[in-house]
């Protein structure tokens, strides 16, 4: 996944994309302060979510679904989504999601904003 989670406040507002002349930076507001910047890496990025509020529609977009054959029909069927953290299926979008967390060392206790680089810079 070209994904980037980034750690916000509970209260974080205004959740935006800016633009430098050099670089791209996430800006948010909380606790009464309008000015927080996280630089970004190259690339065209989009927010997505944020793990406070992310439903199963929203990990769905995300996550890989393991795609097996019945064994009677022999028809492609959802066997269910990508354990990023281990062996086997997860039954949930958002059980794949927070595999996906585990796996890169975020804790799924946290908020974190859910931004996707939708076109990589040729380097």
């Amino acid at each position: 996944m070209n994904l980037l989670a980034i750690e916000v406040p509970g209260d974080a507002i205004r959740l935006r994309i800016g633009k430098t002349a050099l670089t791209k930076k996430f800006l948010y507001a909380a606790g009464g302060y309008d000015g927080y910047k996280f630089p970004l890496p190259p690339g065209e990025w989009e927010i997505l979510f944020t793990t406070g509020n992310m439903t199963e529609e929203d990990a769905k977009g995300v996550v890989g679904e393991e795609i097996r054959p019945d064994f009677n029909t022999g028809e492609n069927v959802l066997a269910g989504f990508t354990r990023y953290d281990g062996n086997g299926v997860c039954d949930t979008a958002l059980e794949s999601f927070h595999s996906w967390l585990r796996a890169n060392n975020y804790d799924t206790g946290k908020n974190y904003v859910i931004l996707k680089n939708t076109k990589q810079q040729q380097q």
